[in-house]
């Protein structure tokens, strides 16, 4: 067989212990696992936690003066509403009170026109009654005149 010294020396590896053999290879590959660990802590991993925390503070600081520029105008916001509110009610009142004040500003012209339109009309038919009485006057005179003249050419005739 052409395998066979290849197999006595195999069987004489597993006999000395083999695979599972402790010898100072374990402590060897855990000291250089142990000194990777600690390089990768020192090389990456503290200036990456060192990032993640720069990072997690701003954002922290950045999300509280958010909030506090939030309330700000949430107070400013309430506060332009109320201004708002009483502008509108002021505005209101004054709207009422200038229409109060022009409807009686109206009333007194129309009552002072209604007076004066009162006071023309008696005028104009007292001068309209004195007229009628002087025409009535002249009528009579006249009709006496008249009367006088066709009695005499009555009797004349």
């Amino acid at each position: 067989m052409v395998y066979s010294p290849l197999l006595n020396k195999l069987s004489l590896m597993i006999a000395e212990g083999g695979l599972f053999d402790f010898n100072a290879t374990l402590p060897g590959v855990a000291c250089v696992i142990l000194l990777l660990v600690a390089i990768l802590n020192i090389v990456f991993y503290k200036p990456l936690l060192q990032i993640v925390e720069t990072r997690n503070s701003f954002l922290s600081e950045t999300l509280s003066e958010a909030s506090a520029l939030l309330l700000r105008a949430e107070k400013l916001t309430n506060d332009l509403e109320e201004d708002l509110i009483k502008a509108r009610k002021e505005a209101q009142s004054i709207i009422v009170s200038v229409q109060e004040q022009t409807t009686a500003d109206i009333q007194a012209q129309i009552d002072l026109t209604k007076k004066e339109t009162d006071l023309r009309i008696s005028e104009k038919s007292a001068q309209l009654l004195a007229q009628k009485e002087e025409v009535l006057k002249n009528l009579d005179s006249h009709v006496n005149a008249l009367s006088a003249e066709i009695e005499s050419k009555l009797l004349v005739s």
